[in-house]
């Protein structure tokens, strides 16, 4: 067959055949898992700093993240917001320089500005087993893919340990 023998299949290569056909699938189906909208989306996202990109990376982000193109944290907090369905969450664990410094300026802007904030919890550094108890300043914000209403609250928490701080027994 000259159709199969294109793919290897007539050649005594059918597992090179099945291989492509499971990887065809397997794009299809994150295609169409990227592609839906959700009602809650939850991730720890990575944490990489704009000067660590690739330049592959930084010309992608750049073109379809810029307002979040200082840190990939940020591009993947605006890319887990759109994938989040009308009036949905995305609660999410992130560093919090965003949160204050000036070249996230713009990202903020624009999550505010299509989004709420519900809850922003500062975990601190020492919310990380693998860094030997210290790493990165890490949050957990929870944000609602709605404008701001006049109803809508916000709710915050302090759970740094500060070691002047006295702990319940």
């Amino acid at each position: 067959n000259a159709a199969c023998a294109g793919a290897g299949v007539g050649d005594g290569h059918l597992g090179t055949a099945q291989e492509l056909a499971l990887a065809a699938r397997g794009l299809l189906d994150a295609a169409r898992l990227l592609s839906a909208r959700y009602h809650l989306v939850v991730t720890n996202v990575p944490y990489l700093a704009r000067g660590n990109h690739s330049a592959e990376l930084k010309s992608f982000i750049d073109m379809n993240y810029r307002d979040a193109r200082a840190d990939l944290a940020t591009v993947f907090i605006e890319r887990c917001m759109g994938l989040c369905a009308t009036n949905s969450h995305s609660a999410i664990v992130s560093p919090q320089n965003w949160w204050f410094l000036g070249s996230y300026s713009s990202f903020r802007k624009k999550l505010l500005s299509k989004n709420t904030i519900e809850t922003i919890v500062a975990l601190g550094e020492d919310s990380w087993e693998s860094f030997g108890n210290r790493g990165p300043l890490a949050t957990l914000v929870i944000i609602k893919n709605q404008i701001m209403g006049p109803s809508d609250t916000l709710s915050g928490r302090c759970c740094i340990n500060h070691p002047e701080a006295e702990l319940p027994q």
